[in-house]
């Protein structure tokens, strides 16, 4: 039986660089959600995941999303000193993007149960995530279906004080990825991104060279170095971009051996089949 996490990128699910025009009030938000979100991208990930469990019915998932301009551009705005910017309002934000996300995945024959981590994780100076995990357990006890989701979203603080929020902290869709992977044991993690996987520079810039396998070190810097990677920098995601999604998943490849794989939204099959698509984060 195989386990895999996957975490649809907001870049993949949403236009996450286009917020001139994005709103921070929760009507408005919902009602033009459909400029942001990259319905087609969806349908393409739902295809996929359906047609990987076709194959193999015993394919265990746990699926989670990112939150694209729906977090991320409002918790910046937070952060710029907009007091509107309430904790409930990022929560009904990304709660919804997780919603139509779902919906999507539903009309592709891939059914799903989100689970919330505003009422079901905490923050004491490090992320708790057992209630949450224990329903996505309590799911997989009955059977493949409905497939455990959760996305990233704000949890309540205990004893402490959050970065943007006094008493609420960020919990992103990569931190719940690599929780749930070592907590599971999964075989694998796939992050779906914009791009076919990590560069050496900017994928748009003319040598720009996919790099196949990164071979983790205890380290960080000296991946960076042995690889070339030079990360461009990203003005509205606030968990730091690639280079805070590559970081977490080294540690966690070196910590526990878990494998991780970058890939686009048109590789995500191929991953899940387990083919060497995109990039590979393995340790030595």
């Amino acid at each position: 039986m195989t386990k895999i996490v996957i975490k649809f990128g907001g870049s993949a699910i949403t236009r996450k660089r286009e917020t001139t025009k994005f709103s921070k009030a929760i009507g408005e938000i919902i009602s033009r959600s459909h400029e942001y979100i990259k319905y087609n991208d969806i349908n393409k990930l739902g295809r996929a995941v359906f047609n990987a469990r076709t194959k193999d019915p015993d394919l265990q998932l746990v699926i989670l999303n990112g939150a694209g301009p729906f977090g991320h551009y409002l918790v910046n705005e937070r952060g710029k000193g907009d007091m509107t910017i309430t904790p409930d309002l990022v929560h009904q934000s990304v709660e919804h993007l997780n919603y139509e996300v779902a919906s999507k995945l539903e009309a592709c024959g891939v059914k799903t149960v989100s689970i919330h981590p505003f009422n079901t994780c905490s923050f004491d100076g490090e992320h708790n995530i057992s209630e949450l995990w224990n329903i996505a357990k309590a799911y997989m006890n009955v059977g493949s279906t409905p497939i455990p989701m959760s996305y990233g979203d704000l949890v309540p603080t205990v004893g402490c004080r959050g970065e943007y929020f006094a008493k609420y902290q960020m919990i992103s869709a990569d931190d719940l990825a690599v929780k749930i992977a070592k907590d599971w044991s999964a075989d694998k993690i796939i992050m779906v991104t914009d791009v076919s996987g990590v560069y050496t520079e900017d994928p748009s810039m003319p040598n720009a060279k996919l790099i196949q396998k990164i071979v983790t070190d205890k380290d960080f810097g000296r991946v960076i170095q042995k690889h070339n990677i030079r990360f461009s920098e990203s003005s509205i995601d606030i968990t730091k971009g690639l280079f805070g999604k590559v970081s977490k998943l080294c540690n966690a490849a070196y910590e526990t051996g878990i494998v991780s794989q970058i890939c686009g939204v048109d590789g995500l099959e191929a991953a899940l089949a387990g083919k060497e698509v995109g990039t590979l984060i393995v340790r030595q």
